[in-house]
């Protein structure tokens, strides 16, 4: 069994969202209504590739999960 915040059942909060964080807020928004339209651009933007091997990185021990 593991934690709830394990990154073993979290590749998106791990992995993902790790780079979703770095793109979005290494610049300054004015409103949360243009952080939402970089978010979207850069999620937009990544590739189906890196999100499927991000989530089988996270290992066969993820599955139940």
């Amino acid at each position: 069994m593991w934690p709830p915040s394990s990154p073993d059942c979290n590749p998106l909060d791990y992995g993902i969202w790790g780079v979703m964080e770095r793109k979005t807020c290494s610049i300054y928004h004015v409103s949360v209504h243009a952080l939402k339209a970089v978010v979207e651009k850069e999620w937009a933007e990544m590739s189906v590739d890196f999100i499927v091997k991000t989530c089988k990185a996270s290992g066969p021990g993820s599955r139940p999960c």
